[in-house]
């Protein structure tokens, strides 16, 4: 059993100096900080979390624990060294890396020169890209060659809450590391906690981000249930029992549902009952910021498509395959792959569309009037055969999954230089297409 080095004795540092002791590993502190250090020195946590100064002062009184402001001394020693400093905002909201670079370059300095093999591995929160633009190059700089010969780095994000660390260490959610070889991963599986959690070897962009998505759909589900809750008294509901229904659907509301990277919502529902909720609320003068903003994104969503598909179609015509919102019917209400062709032809392109779902002599009612007041024109440039859109357009904008037509088509429409836009993630288009091919996600 190695030692293990931690960098950074805040919260998430003085948890693993406990935790790792606790799991029976002999692990040293380092911190700049020489009060906290002579706090640890004594048993104590220089953070006031739950259950971590016991573990400090057991670790301290078994011999597993110790600190130092030595890393060259301390690195000697390890097999692993976890860098927990923190990574605070900077006046304009990006993070800043002081604190990051520091202990690299402090890292680099100590292992200049040494035989022994280390894995140095990321805790802190870092925007994606930070190992591969600012660690790495740190590291290569101080020794050359020396990746996977003197040391190797790995990001593993922490999920600790303040206030219920400890138990977060032993019971993780998941476990993500983003890694690139075996003898790393090998060796940080050691320091696991022994509770059973699902485990994601990934690259280091993927670990790095997972933390920020975690927080922000925390925030955002904050700041959903506040406005909702505002929402509620307002109209003489009581938002406690509303949330409480809305919880008990496991099948749509909290679940896997929606949860898709992929194009724009659409449909008859979802923006109706959206708009109606803010207009209500604006007229009231009642917040509802978060609400607006969802509209907002949608439309902004469908702008970035419209300005992708313009930049590949050039002065060619571009086909439409699939409008209505969703596979499996011809409802065209506020579908959001009308709302793009009918934007790409107010900007003056050509297009030709197909839908195999939708029948002109059977469109009626809202459906038909939000065609004619959407698209007036969709009639004339609607082709009722799928070949003949592949034929004769320069980009092919592909709204459904399913009925796309044959590989044939997709074949000699990529030989011609044509190019397809995928807004649903179409994997047998994608191989046909190689280059040829751009996808929302």
């Amino acid at each position: 059993m190695g030692q293990y080095a931690v960098f950074g004795l805040g919260y998430v540092g003085s948890t693993m100096l406990g935790a790792l002791a606790a799991q029976g590993h002999p692990v040293i502190g380092l911190d700049p900080d020489a009060a906290k250090r002579k706090i640890i020195e004594g048993g104590g946590s220089p953070v006031g979390e739950p259950g971590i100064e016991e573990r400090i002062a057991d670790g301290r009184a078994r011999g597993l624990i110790q600190v130092t402001g030595d890393v060259r001394g301390a690195l000697s020693q390890s097999t692993l060294a976890f860098v927990c400093v923190g990574t605070p905002s900077n006046p304009d909201g990006t993070i800043d890396l002081g604190s990051i670079d520091r202990v690299t370059r402090e890292i680099a300095a100590a292992l200049r020169g040494e035989s022994t093999k280390i894995g140095i591995v990321y805790r802190s929160t870092m925007i994606p890209g930070t190992i591969e633009q600012s660690v790495l190059p740190i590291l290569e700089a101080a020794i050359p060659g020396g990746e996977e010969k003197h040391y190797e780095v790995a990001c593993y994000p922490e999920f600790l809450r303040e206030g219920n660390a400890w138990d977060d260490y032993l019971h993780p959610p998941k476990v993500v590391v983003g890694a690139r070889t075996p003898w790393i991963r090998d060796r940080l599986s050691a320091t696991f906690p022994a509770i059973p959690a699902p485990v994601f070897w990934t690259d280091f962009r993927t670990a790095e981000m997972i933390k920020y998505v975690d927080n922000a759909f925390h925030a955002t589900k904050v700041t959903f249930a506040n406005e909702i809750g505002i929402l509620a008294r307002e109209f003489g509901v009581d938002p406690i029992e509303l949330v409480r229904i809305f919880l008990s659907d496991r099948k749509l509301n909290v679940s896997e549902a929606y949860l898709r990277p992929g194009f724009a919502f659409g449909g008859s529902c979802l923006g109706k009952d959206l708009r109606a909720l803010h207009a209500w609320a604006r007229k009231r003068e009642v917040p509802s910021d978060f609400l607006a903003g969802i509209l907002g994104s949608n439309q902004h969503q469908i702008q970035r498509v419209v300005a992708q598909i313009r930049s590949k179609a050039g002065e060619g015509t571009i086909g439409f395959l699939g409008l209505a919102f969703k596979p499996g019917t011809d409802d065209l209400r506020e579908s959001q792959f009308l709302a793009v062709a009918s934007e790409c032809l107010r900007q003056g392109a050509r297009i030709r569309a197909h839908d195999p779902n939708v029948r002109w002599e059977r469109l009626t009612g809202a459906n038909l009037h939000h065609v004619e007041a959407t698209l007036p024109t969709l009639r004339d440039v609607f082709t009722s055969s799928c070949e003949e859109l592949w034929r004769s357009c320069a980009v092919v904008v592909l709204g459904r999954g399913s009925e796309w037509g044959t590989d044939d088509m997709v074949r000699d429409f990529v030989r011609r230089g044509g190019f397809v836009v995928d807004l649903v993630r179409t994997q047998a288009v994608r191989i046909l297409c190689g280059d040829n091919y751009w996808s929302v996600v």
